[in-house]
């Protein structure tokens, strides 16, 4: 609905849902189901690594394996967090404009193929071009020519 009233300039909200509540749905259950695979899949290691360092504070016994174990879980959870993040960064950036100009539902907005490979290299430049674009040596208009 964002997407459509930006597109046209219009704040329309009744319009816009009445005509992409099917990609909206789709959007939504989407983002539902990735966020509790994601919860189900980083709050056990949370609380695994959590009781213990609560059991190795209360019996003061900081051993080597206990303190590689509670660094195992952080990485993990570290590791999850950026995977759960690309696929919400991409699900945003690429998916969405995608379900709008095809009037796709999600999955098949990501099983579309023809334009995943412009949006990673997108997306590297984007990046690239986040840090001090002074010192890197070509223009600050980083983006490839094709866009």
């Amino acid at each position: 609905m964002f997407l459509h009233c930006v597109a046209v300039n219009r704040a329309e909200v009744a319009v816009s849902w009445n005509e992409f509540s099917r990609e909206g749905n789709s959007l939504f259950w989407f983002r539902l189901g990735l966020g509790l695979i994601s919860m189900i899949a980083m709050v056990p290691l949370l609380i695994l690594g959590g009781l213990k360092v609560f059991h190795m504070a209360m019996d003061q016994s900081w051993s080597f394996q206990g303190v590689a174990t509670v660094v195992g879980f952080g990485l993990t959870l570290f590791l999850l967090a950026i995977v759960f993040g690309i696929i919400r960064k991409v699900t945003t950036d690429f998916v969405v404009p995608i379900m709008r100009l095809r009037r796709m539902r999600c999955l098949a907005g990501w099983r579309w193929p023809a334009a995943f490979s412009q949006i990673i290299l997108a997306s590297c430049c984007s990046i690239s071009c986040s840090r001090s674009s002074s010192a890197l040596p070509f223009s600050s208009s980083c983006w490839p020519p094709w866009w």
